[in-house]
């Protein structure tokens, strides 16, 4: 990556559903939800069902946020407010 015309920065998204239960998606990709995402642009999309894998983006997702001193605890409906989901 550092010797890309970007300087080497990577933009990636991803969903995570269903974490908690056995069935789980994780969608990853540069995938916008957007007409011309689906309609014009050259967008990749990975939809994943697999826990285990499941489990590694949420470990990564629970890191950056942690690293921006949001802290690392597990996010659920039960300790998010509903107010806020």
């Amino acid at each position: 990556m550092a010797d890309n015309p970007y300087g080497g920065k990577l933009h990636d998204k991803v969903l995570i559903a269903d974490k908690g239960y056995t069935t789980v998606v994780v969608a990853t990709g540069s995938f916008n939800a957007s007409a011309n995402a689906n309609d014009t642009n050259s967008e990749n999309l990975m939809i994943i069902h697999d826990k285990a894998t499941a489990d590694k983006y949420y470990a990564e997702f629970l890191r950056i946020r942690g690293s921006y001193g949001r802290g690392t605890a597990s996010i659920d409906k039960i300790t998010v407010p509903a107010s806020r989901l």
